[in-house]
């Protein structure tokens, strides 16, 4: 395993001079606190909220609303252009602030406190999305009170109806091509720093999300005669209607994995800790299965372990079987 670790590299401790740990995580909490939430039915979605959350923005961050130009898009999407000295194409910095409802969930508290306990803020919407939003605004805000100008303009798209597929970000991708605006780079919500999503990998791992699931409403409608129960007709409805979901089961989307995913997974397995596979004790009255002809992994001879159950059909057969299923013992 040793040739296949990664090379452990110094890493420069972050400069973390000016920032106000205390004081972002309040800001957070009280965007947490106003409740924008999205729903498909228009009617349902309070646009006096929305409305103070923008407003509410401009005020937590004053510097930023001065410096940069803002535009809103459609019922309440926000993008912000930051000119930069140069016109090299530009950067684009993507969150959104609208969350999904809490009806019927179980939570320790209540969702929209924004409370702050033991160094985390607690809420709906702390890290789907919101908490995006305010580091992106919390690092633009210290820039500018810095008197910081960037290189290239740099772009912040803020959407408010991600939750419900809404219409936000592509108002702001026809925005840019209308003014023939190529995106340097586009950086959306993507990943998260995590612990133990990666077996055998301790320590935080920063996610790098480049996936999109895709998404499709399909309606079926199947029509028939009418008739009588005590004399069905076969193939009639329900089983045209069975047989149309089944071939949407068996032709899904073509998926794929970007080469940065793989890189990641690669990163990540280089710093797993190594693991010999070990057989669990045979249980008692039970005997191992015996070594299968085909290689296990990599092509080694293997055995799989498991336990064997006289089923009817291994009796018939007169040979045993694995069960429940067990794993390859190298």
């Amino acid at each position: 395993m040793a040739r296949f670790r990664p090379e452990e590299l110094p890493v420069n401790p972050v400069d973390l001079t000016g920032l106000d740990a205390e004081a972002a995580a309040g800001r957070l909490a009280e965007l947490i606190r106003i409740p924008t939430i999205s729903s498909r039915d228009p009617a349902e979605v309070d646009r006096s909220v929305f409305e103070r959350h923008r407003a509410r923005l401009a005020e937590l961050y004053p510097h930023t609303h001065a410096a940069l130009e803002r535009e809103q898009l459609g019922g309440g999407a926000l993008l912000y252009r930051w000119r930069g000295v140069t016109d090299e194409p530009p950067l684009v910095l993507m969150a959104h602030y609208d969350v999904v409802p809490v009806a019927g969930q179980e939570w320790s508290r209540d969702p929209f406190s924004g409370s702050i306990e033991d160094g985390y803020v607690h809420g709906r919407g702390a890290i789907d999305d919101k908490g995006s939003t305010v580091a992106i605004l919390e690092a633009v805000e210290d820039l500018v009170a810095g008197g910081f100008a960037p290189r290239r303009d740099v772009h912040l798209s803020f959407g408010n109806d991600e939750k419900v597929a809404g219409v936000g970000a592509r108002l702001a991708v026809e925005v840019f091509r209308t003014r023939g605006v190529a995106p340097w780079a586009v950086v959306d919500e993507g990943g998260a720093v995590v612990s133990g999503m990666f077996p055998g990998v301790a320590g935080q791992v920063a996610v790098v999300g480049l996936a999109e699931k895709g998404l499709l409403d399909v309606e079926l409608i199947t029509t028939d005669a009418g008739g009588h129960a005590s004399a069905p007709v076969r193939g009639g409805a329900p089983a045209r209607l069975a047989r149309a979901i089944l071939a949407l089961e068996d032709h899904p989307f073509p998926a794929r994995l970007h080469d940065v995913v793989l890189g990641m997974v690669d990163a990540v397995g280089r710093r797993a800790r190594s693991r010999t596979a070990r057989c669990s004790p045979t249980p008692r009255g039970c005997g191992r299965c015996s070594p299968r002809s085909s290689p296990g992994p990599a092509g080694k001879p293997a055995r799989w372990c498991g336990r064997r159950s006289p089923s009817p059909a291994s009796r018939a057969a007169g040979r045993p079987t694995c069960s429940p299923p067990g794993r390859w013992c190298t």
